[in-house]
């Protein structure tokens, strides 16, 4: 009976969630976290020490040709189990065991995802510096408790009392029922501290209101959509970025002018009172500009899995256009990236019909009525074409169809796949 109840578990289809939820750490609590972060950083450089010997002297090893590739792994390759025989301090014994493992898994794989060419931006790892997670510090550690709003972090028992966490209050309780996950981490930013937890629950599929399709057209500024796809077609848009948003992107503007100027003036102004406070609002700002942006985004994928059975999106290439110097930092602000990673992650939950258009899909070329496709010198550019149309009007030189540019898009992204 024991294995056809392991078995049904097994078979029940899960979703992982991430909850992010502020706490309040005592002094006692704080200072503890520091230590935990100095031990982190020191256990990382050394793990690259550590590391960069046991590759030299798996080379070494592999160029006599007395060893089985199977052999090499085992004893000398720098693997998480290679890089466990890293010394071990007496002094450590104040910290959690886990430090020491989740360092080196993420070494690991750090160094695997730079030799992934899958992945090649991902830069190659480096040593830590003290100064430079200062601003954004984060801890990650495995076996993570909670009741009601006290979290609870694990302890070592050989540990003295000034390295032990004691309990710690939550903003609120854990909103997803389910099995809480080994991984988790503490983050500080801005002098507000955050625990992330990782949640498996049961997946409960979603279906949407209506049995309507839409086409998704991301533009700077806006998200264009078909709103109803019937014989009188309605087109919709969601703006991305709200006054509450500009508003903190002005001040951002204003204490990065700010800082510049006074530290242009006077080199040692980074070591006033005036400066850490105008950095703390600077950072304040930020954090701000970032919460607004994810809830607007929250939202508008929410309306899109809750009111359409089929959805159709673009698959931008984010990253190459981010090269082009003009449009950088209006993509930023659209975070056209997070969008679609968010679309993605959230057809998980929903019984519908989730599309990425293939990148190269020419949904702005494409006349939506004949199917014409724009080559050459007939093609719409930013600036318009070569006959004198603007770039917000698309002319099908086929059929002689005029409608405008983004709606045609539109109509042809809820055309793909059908």
């Amino acid at each position: 009976m024991r294995r056809k109840n392991k078995e049904t578990e097994k078979s029940i289809p899960s979703i992982i969630r991430t909850h992010k939820i502020r706490i309040y750490p005592n002094k006692h609590n704080q200072e503890v976290f520091q230590k935990y972060y100095d031990y982190q950083r020191s256990v990382w450089n050394r793990a690259i020490d550590e590391r960069n010997s046991q590759y030299k002297i798996y080379k070494e090893m592999k160029a006599t040709g007395l060893y089985s590739q199977k052999e090499l792994n085992k004893n000398y390759f720098p693997s998480t189990n290679n890089l466990r025989k890293m010394e071990k301090f007496d002094w450590e014994n104040n910290f959690n065991s886990k430090v020491r493992e989740v360092q080196f898994d993420n070494l690991c794989k750090a160094w695997n995802n730079y030799f992934n060419p899958n992945m090649p931006n991902h830069q190659k790892p480096k040593y830590k510096k003290k100064k430079e997670i200062e601003n954004h510090k984060k801890l990650a550690l495995r076996r993570v408790r909670t009741k009601g709003k006290w979290l609870f972090l694990p302890k070592s028992q050989k540990s003295k009392p000034e390295y032990r966490f004691t309990k710690i209050k939550m903003a609120e309780e854990l909103r997803f029922n389910g099995r809480v996950l080994d991984d988790f981490s503490v983050s500080v930013k801005n002098n507000k501290w955050y625990v992330t937890i990782v949640v498996e629950t049961p997946l409960e599929e979603k279906i949407a209101i209506s049995k309507q399709s839409t086409g998704i057209d991301v533009n700077v500024g806006s998200i264009d959509y078909l709103k109803n796809d019937g014989l009188n077609k309605e087109y919709d848009k969601f703006y991305l970025l709200p006054k509450s948003l500009l508003r903190q992107y002005d001040k951002i503007k204003y204490y990065s002018k700010v800082i510049s100027k006074k530290r242009n003036k006077n080199p040692y102004y980074i070591h006033s009172k005036s400066y850490h406070e105008t950095i703390t609002k600077l950072n304040n700002a930020y954090t701000k500009a970032y919460n607004i942006q994810e809830a607007n985004l929250n939202n508008i994928v929410k309306y899109f899995f809750d009111n359409y059975n089929r959805i159709v999106i673009e698959d931008l290439d984010v990253n190459s256009m981010k090269m082009n110097k003009r449009l950088c930092k209006s993509l930023h602000r659209n975070a056209f990236g997070r969008f679609k990673q968010k679309m993605i992650n959230k057809a998980g939950e929903y019984n519908v019909e989730f599309l990425l258009a293939n990148r190269y899909f020419p949904s702005t070329q494409t006349c939506s009525e004949c199917g014409h496709i724009k080559t050459g010198d007939e093609k719409l550019f930013l600036w318009g074409d070569k006959y004198g149309n603007d770039h917000d009007t698309y002319v099908c030189y086929h059929c002689g169809t005029i409608q405008d540019r983004t709606e045609n898009a539109i109509l042809n992204l809820n055309y793909y796949g059908k």
